[in-house]
Protein backbone atom coordinates (compact mmCIF):
# COMPACT_ATOMS: atom_id res chain seq x y z
CA UNK A 1 0.00 0.00 0.00
CA UNK A 2 2.58 2.57 0.55
CA UNK A 3 4.38 2.23 -2.65
CA UNK A 4 1.34 3.32 -4.31
CA UNK A 5 1.22 6.16 -2.17
CA UNK A 6 4.57 6.92 -3.62
CA UNK A 7 3.96 6.01 -6.69
CA UNK A 8 2.52 9.82 -7.76
CA UNK A 9 2.77 8.57 -11.71
CA UNK A 10 0.15 5.40 -10.71
CA UNK A 11 -2.09 7.31 -8.40
CA UNK A 12 -2.69 9.83 -11.48
CA UNK A 13 -3.30 7.06 -13.95
CA UNK A 14 -5.56 5.50 -11.03
CA UNK A 15 -7.17 8.32 -10.49
CA UNK A 16 -7.94 9.40 -14.33
CA UNK A 17 -9.21 5.85 -15.14
CA UNK A 18 -11.29 6.04 -12.07
CA UNK A 19 -13.41 8.70 -13.81
CA UNK A 20 -14.34 5.68 -16.28
CA UNK A 21 -16.95 4.65 -13.75
CA UNK A 22 -20.80 4.40 -14.02
CA UNK A 23 -23.31 5.10 -11.39
CA UNK A 24 -23.14 1.99 -8.83
CA UNK A 25 -19.29 1.20 -9.12
CA UNK A 26 -18.82 1.61 -5.31
CA UNK A 27 -14.90 0.39 -5.90
CA UNK A 28 -14.31 3.14 -8.60
CA UNK A 29 -15.79 5.32 -6.36
CA UNK A 30 -13.29 4.46 -3.67
CA UNK A 31 -10.57 4.58 -6.34
CA UNK A 32 -11.38 8.54 -6.44
CA UNK A 33 -11.71 9.32 -2.63
CA UNK A 34 -8.09 7.83 -2.29
CA UNK A 35 -6.57 8.86 -4.99
CA UNK A 36 -7.53 12.58 -4.59
CA UNK A 37 -6.36 12.58 -0.83
CA UNK A 38 -3.02 11.36 -1.78
CA UNK A 39 -2.59 13.11 -4.32
CA UNK A 40 -3.48 16.54 -2.94
CA UNK A 41 -0.95 15.53 -0.58
CA UNK A 42 1.69 15.04 -3.02
CA UNK A 43 1.03 17.75 -4.43
CA UNK A 44 3.78 19.89 -2.16
CA UNK A 45 6.52 17.88 -3.20
CA UNK A 46 6.01 17.03 -6.45
CA UNK A 47 8.41 19.02 -9.32
CA UNK A 48 7.44 20.10 -12.25
CA UNK A 49 6.00 19.33 -15.05
CA UNK A 50 4.07 16.41 -13.13
CA UNK A 51 3.57 19.34 -10.02
CA UNK A 52 1.11 20.80 -13.16
CA UNK A 53 -0.52 17.39 -14.34
CA UNK A 54 -1.57 16.64 -10.95
CA UNK A 55 -2.88 19.96 -9.82
CA UNK A 56 -4.90 19.90 -13.38
CA UNK A 57 -5.86 16.27 -12.98
CA UNK A 58 -7.47 17.67 -9.46
CA UNK A 59 -8.91 20.73 -11.31
CA UNK A 60 -10.96 18.61 -13.91
CA UNK A 61 -9.99 15.17 -15.13
CA UNK A 62 -9.28 14.39 -18.64
CA UNK A 63 -12.49 12.45 -18.64
CA UNK A 64 -14.47 15.47 -17.53
CA UNK A 65 -12.68 18.02 -19.79
CA UNK A 66 -11.77 18.99 -23.11
CA UNK A 67 -8.29 18.68 -23.32
CA UNK A 68 -7.95 19.90 -27.39
CA UNK A 69 -10.04 23.09 -26.24
CA UNK A 70 -7.68 23.40 -22.88
CA UNK A 71 -4.57 23.05 -24.75
CA UNK A 72 -5.66 25.69 -26.54
CA UNK A 73 -5.33 28.36 -23.74
CA UNK A 74 -7.07 31.17 -25.29
CA UNK A 75 -7.32 33.55 -22.06
CA UNK A 76 -3.61 33.43 -22.68
CA UNK A 77 -3.00 33.50 -25.99
CA UNK A 78 -5.56 35.48 -26.88
CA UNK A 79 -6.09 38.13 -23.99
CA UNK A 80 -7.85 41.18 -26.74
CA UNK A 81 -10.88 38.29 -26.84
CA UNK A 82 -14.09 38.23 -24.70
CA UNK A 83 -14.95 35.34 -22.72
CA UNK A 84 -18.50 34.54 -24.02
CA UNK A 85 -19.08 31.14 -23.11
CA UNK A 86 -21.79 31.86 -20.35
CA UNK A 87 -23.52 34.33 -22.49
CA UNK A 88 -23.82 31.91 -25.37
CA UNK A 89 -25.31 29.25 -23.48
CA UNK A 90 -27.90 31.14 -22.17
CA UNK A 91 -28.27 32.61 -25.47
CA UNK A 92 -28.69 29.00 -26.53
CA UNK A 93 -30.63 28.24 -23.71
CA UNK A 94 -33.35 30.37 -24.64
CA UNK A 95 -33.93 28.56 -28.62
CA UNK A 96 -33.48 25.04 -27.37
CA UNK A 97 -33.99 24.44 -23.67
CA UNK A 98 -35.88 20.97 -23.71
CA UNK A 99 -33.41 18.37 -21.85
CA UNK A 100 -32.88 16.32 -24.92
CA UNK A 101 -30.88 18.89 -26.93
CA UNK A 102 -28.65 19.21 -24.20
CA UNK A 103 -25.84 18.02 -26.99
CA UNK A 104 -26.77 20.59 -29.39
CA UNK A 105 -26.20 23.20 -26.28
CA UNK A 106 -23.03 22.50 -26.07
CA UNK A 107 -22.05 21.78 -29.77
CA UNK A 108 -23.66 25.45 -30.70
CA UNK A 109 -22.32 26.93 -27.08
CA UNK A 110 -18.84 26.16 -28.72
CA UNK A 111 -19.34 27.78 -31.83
CA UNK A 112 -21.02 30.67 -30.20
CA UNK A 113 -17.75 31.29 -28.65
CA UNK A 114 -15.31 29.99 -31.62
CA UNK A 115 -17.55 32.96 -33.53
CA UNK A 116 -17.15 35.74 -31.00
CA UNK A 117 -13.25 35.15 -31.25
CA UNK A 118 -12.96 35.42 -34.56
CA UNK A 119 -15.18 38.62 -34.10
CA UNK A 120 -13.26 40.03 -31.68
CA UNK A 121 -9.91 39.32 -34.27
CA UNK A 122 -11.45 41.45 -36.51
CA UNK A 123 -13.34 44.26 -34.33
CA UNK A 124 -9.86 44.74 -31.61
CA UNK A 125 -6.69 43.01 -32.62
CA UNK A 126 -5.68 42.99 -36.27
CA UNK A 127 -4.83 45.35 -38.92
CA UNK A 128 -6.61 45.56 -42.49
CA UNK A 129 -3.42 43.87 -44.17
CA UNK A 130 -3.24 41.43 -41.34
CA UNK A 131 -6.96 40.29 -42.02
CA UNK A 132 -6.40 39.65 -45.74
CA UNK A 133 -4.77 36.29 -45.30
CA UNK A 134 -6.85 35.69 -41.84
CA UNK A 135 -10.12 36.12 -44.40
CA UNK A 136 -8.89 34.08 -46.83
CA UNK A 137 -7.56 31.39 -44.25
CA UNK A 138 -11.44 31.30 -43.08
Amino acid sequence: MSSLMNDVQGLLELYEASYMCVHGEDILDEAISFTTTHLTLATATLDYPLSEQVTHALKQSIRRGLPRVEDLDFTRKLPFARDRVVEGYFWIMGVCFEPQYSLGRKMMTKVIAMASIVVDTYDLYATYDELIPYTDAI
